[in-house]
């Protein structure tokens, strides 16, 4: 089950994507956010030059989700 622990302080948001890709269905992914718990089912790299929020938080939030920071890039 630690597989599927996602840790956006210490992984960038490819790492993070495939890990999810790689456990799912089973253990399956997840990440604390907002201090939430969360089952991630699917994420998207999106690799950004710079942003100004902290690895391990969220973002962005819009009607497709949200985004949560981490060491390189956004996870959605």
């Amino acid at each position: 089950k630690e597989d599927g622990y996602l840790d956006p302080t210490a992984e960038g948001a490819v790492a993070l994507a495939r890990r999810v890709r790689g456990t799912f269905p089973r253990p399956g992914a997840s990440v604390i956010a907002g201090g939430k718990l969360l089952k991630v089912l699917e994420a998207v790299p999106e690799p950004t030059e710079e942003t100004s929020a902290v690895p391990g938080t969220i973002a962005t939030v819009d009607k497709r989700g949200f985004s949560i920071a981490t060491t390189e890039g956004l996870l959605r």
